[in-house]
Order: structure tokens, then sequence, then C-alpha cells
């Protein structure tokens, strides 16, 4: 079994220097400090080293709780100088990564902006609660209300409710799974896409790549059990029994038994990613139940490594495919 010392060998050189200039300016990487205060200021303080992206606009507002949490800070972008009208009907909804315990609507400012760019339309992101302040789950429910304002005011929002994907990467993935299932459960209309690269979808922490992503400094193994442990409020499985299935689908989705029907899924995870393993059987049982399922093993991208370094040629390949991913689904709504 490869360690994670070895692991970083196979890194594409591109993403390897965005990861040893990282390393440089935080000895440790972003999950060095021990408390998750120090955590969430080491992120800022690493993502206001991007320019904010000007060629967009920016609307913040707030939507009503229906799950006992305040009102929900959402944040509205659209291209200044749109250069087609292909997708003035579509949107994406947007849920941020950072394991369920970081982020917010400015952390994820850069990535959302591009987004809107990139594909010509409306993004919606949101500020869900996190953990461990409030564990699962509020961020499910948050985003469920997102979910159900969205599909409620498509007209005020001159969207298609036929072409509405919902997009998360890492944690925000896990969520954007998550909340597929749940939609499926409730009878309600699903996204025309999801698109969830490298998602966050299982607590268990036994496959042979968690083991492995040890010490690469962007997202490791212990970051992986704290991160988990805080957001279902309890011991991580992997530090009592991992069998230990009293975790809800809705909290860990690799853990559902039935995978049908499901909204069309894109995913993607490098080859040096903690989740490598977790997503390929997640892809696999997906496929088994019959659903639409588009999916990239990366080699040489280690956890969310597009995002260091967006101008790396195998980021930008990546990029392109879930773009490509992204505007099949708006042109089939």
């Amino acid at each position: 079994m490869a360690n994670a010392h070895d692991r970083k060998y196979l890194i594409d050189p591109q993403l390897q220097e965005s990861l040893d200039l990282l390393l440089t300016t935080f000895p440790g990487g972003l999950n060095a400090p021990d408390t998750i205060e120090e955590r969430r200021n080491l992120i800022s303080n690493y993502l206001s080293q991007f320019p904010r992206i000007e060629s967009v606009s920016r609307t913040d507002m707030k939507i009503e709780s229906t799950h006992g949490g305040q009102h929900i800070p959402i944040r509205l972008y659209r291209p200044l100088h749109s250069t087609t009208a292909k997708h003035v009907d579509c949107a994406v909804v947007i849920i941020h990564g950072g394991g369920m315990v970081m982020g917010d609507l400015d952390t994820d400012d850069a990535n959302a902006a591009f987004l809107s760019l990139a594909l010509d339309c409306l993004v919606i992101s949101i500020d869900y609660r996190l953990a461990p302040e409030h564990p699962f789950p509020a961020a499910l429910d948050d985003c469920s209300d997102l979910s159900a304002w969205v599909f409620a005011h498509t007209s005020e929002l001159k969207i298609s409710p036929e072409k509405i994907v919902l997009y998360g990467g890492s944690a925000g993935g896990g969520l954007a799974i998550a909340l597929g299932l749940r939609m499926r459960d409730e009878a309600l209309q699903q996204f025309a896409l999801i698109c969830a690269p490298y998602p966050m979808i299982d607590d268990r922490n036994q496959t042979p790549a968690t083991f492995e992503i040890i010490d690469l400094g962007v997202w490791d193994r212990k970051a992986n059990i704290e991160s988990w442990s805080w957001y279902l409020a309890q011991e991580a499985s992997s530090e009592i029994d991992p069998d230990f299935s009293q975790v809800s689908a809705y909290a860990a989705p690799a853990r559902a038994e039935d995978l049908t029907n499901l909204s069309p899924i894109y995913t993607d995870v490098g080859d040096v990613d903690l989740f490598r393993d977790d997503v390929i059987d997640f892809v696999k049982r997906l496929q088994e139940a019959g659903n639409d399922v588009e999916f990239h093993l990366v080699p040489g991208m280690f956890h969310a490594g597009e995002l260091f370094n967006p101008d790396a040629t195998i980021s930008k390949t990546l990029w392109q495919r879930r773009f490509d991913a992204i505007s099949g689904a708006f042109n089939r709504g």
C-alpha cells in the first residue's frame, strides 16, 4: 500500500508547485492548526490572496429557514456583460466545501463567480450553518430550504425549473448528493444535474486512500475524521466501529441502501485524494442502480487541486469536463 510520502510524487508537476507554495506559506498545511477557529482564519487568509472577479454582479440577500434556524444568507451572481443568451434562463445552485466545518459566502466567492462567468448564467451560493456549532442536519436543512426557495421563485429569477443544476465540491458535494436523496424521497422536483466533484460522502474512513493521504497538507485523514466527528456530533465511526450503522444516509450518502431514481450525476476525483476509493465505489453503486453517471478519475490530482492552480493544464481539462456536463444538462432542460 502506498503511503502519502509515496503518493506526493505522483502529483501533477504544476499542481505540485502550488502545493509546495502552500506548504511554504502555511507550514503543515491548511489543517495544521489545532482549533477550528484557527483553521477557519487560515483558510480565509489563504483565499484572500486570490484576486476578486469583478466582471459579475453580486446580490446578497437572506431567505427564510423552515427548519428552526435563522434566516439563511445567500448570494446571487450574474455576468455583467453576457456574451450569449444561450444560458439566460439557466442557473447553478452552489454549495461550498470545507468539511462541513469551514467556509462561507466569501471563501467560495471566487469559485461561484468563476462558474457564473464561465457558464454565462445565474449562480446562487449559500452560507449554510456549520458544525460543530450546528451539527447534522443543520447544513442539509439550510440547503433544502434554498432548493425549495429557488424552485418557488423561478419566475422572479427568470430561470426555467428544468434548467437548474446543483453544484458542490468536497463537503458541498456530499451535501448535494444528500439533498438529491432527500428530494427523491420527498417526491420533489429534482435538479437537472448534480455536479459533485470529489464529494465527502463516507464517515467510516476505512478505504486504502484514507490511510494513504495523511500528510499532504490539504485534506488529510486526521482532518477528515475530526470533521466527521464534529458534523455528526459523535466520535467518528473509524475510531469506534467502522460498521456502526446508526448514521443517516442524509449525513453520509455512501451509507444509502437505495440509490435508484436520482438526478443525473457528474463526479470526478483525483488519484491522490483521500476520497478516491469512496467515490469510485459510490459511482459503481450509482451505475448499478440505473442512474445516469459521468465519472472521471484524474491522475496526478490531489483534493481540490484545480482550485489551488486553476491555470494548470490538468485543471483546465477538468473544468472543461464539468462545464460540458453542466451545459449538457442545461440543453436537455
